[in-house]
């Protein structure tokens, strides 16, 4: 065996160890924020209401996570709400939603190893319905999100984005007890939601 049979036999060894592994973190930027229908502090319909009025909220939320020990690390995530929400019918609330995300994510299964920060934007509109007869919430929502912004123009696993349609049902249930015991389990919340992306999208999970 000559020397450059050892060489070439030798890079075909090699190469499939020093080979890049295929990985895809399809969706993974994307930690989802169309929970405000779900959530009751949002401005659901009553029958004690002013209906006349319009209503507003807003909401600031950050979260900072440090594992060493997975090979896909989320640092800070920095995430602000604004909602505007008015009448559509006696029992009925119309609502349109902006928010907007600030995130750091970080891969360990490239060579790069590279981190860049993310802006993640959505726009949502959707309704709440107050059902008869204490029967509990449906509501929906459609969101319209922007395709994520990455600062590192490198970096190896970028995303896209597509609509979204929620659907579902909540309730809030009074416990028996509850005059009696109060600070024990005094209400229970059962909550049903459906979602389902507009169309299919390779880079979208």
């Amino acid at each position: 065996m000559n020397f450059f049979t050892i060489i070439i036999v030798s890079s075909i060894l090699i190469n499939p160890v020093l080979g890049q592994v295929c990985c895809s973190l399809v969706g993974s930027v994307d930690p989802g924020y169309s929970k405000s229908s779900k959530e009751l502090k949002s401005h659901w319909p009553s029958i004690y209401d002013n209906k006349s009025s319009f209503k507003w909220s807003s909401t600031f939320n950050t979260r900072h996570t440090s594992d060493q020990k997975l090979n896909i690390r989320y640092n800070a995530i920095i995430n602000v709400q604004g909602q505007l929400s008015h009448y559509v019918g006696k029992w009925t609330i119309g609502y349109l939603k902006i928010d907007n995300s600030w995130m750091e994510i970080e891969e360990y299964l490239s060579f790069s190893n590279s981190s860049s920060n993310v802006n993640l934007f959505r726009i949502s509109t959707g309704f709440r319905h107050l059902l008869r007869k204490n029967r509990g919430f449906v509501f929906g929502e459609i969101s319209f999100p922007k395709t994520p912004t990455f600062t590192n123009l490198e970096f190896p696993f970028k995303t896209g984005s597509v609509s979204t349609l929620m659907a579902g049902f909540s309730n809030k249930l009074q416990m028996p007890w509850k005059k009696k015991f109060p600070l024990f389990l005094s209400d229970l919340t059962s909550s049903v939601t459906l979602s389902k992306n507009t169309k299919n999208q390779n880079n979208v999970f």
